[in-house]
């Protein structure tokens, strides 16, 4: 067995191509049209903050709360053309990317 690592949204496009038979996939990010699906497991959502953040502290978050923090804008990733969606959030191309922002206080998260 070969392995094949993808970045964020990369996996549809090698199954499409034949460069790959199977593929993790996260729905809803990544596009299954076409592809014969199986649930392998269902992941709760979990907000990466700041270190020191107020949120930080709680056991939990209303999704509002995270999503309307101005100072810590949700990162805006590349659409299949490689174009990025507007809005006031960073560009961020892969997760360490990412993880750094969201260490310097430019940004938080929701994953999966």
């Amino acid at each position: 067995v070969d392995v094949l690592l993808c970045g964020p949204g990369e996996q549809a496009p090698v199954l499409r191509d034949g460069r790959a038979d199977v593929a993790l996939l996260h729905r809803p990010f990544d596009d299954t049209a076409g592809f014969d699906t199986e649930d392998l497991h269902t992941e709760g959502q979990v907000a990466i903050l700041p270190a020191g953040h107020p949120l930080g502290t709680r056991a939990e978050v209303r999704l509002a709360e995270v999503t309307g923090l101005p100072e810590l804008p949700l990162p805006r990733w590349p659409r299949p053309d490689g174009t990025f969606p507007d809005g006031p959030g960073p560009q961020v191309r892969d997760h360490t990317q990412l993880t750094q922002l969201i260490a310097l206080g430019r940004a938080c998260a929701i994953v999966p």
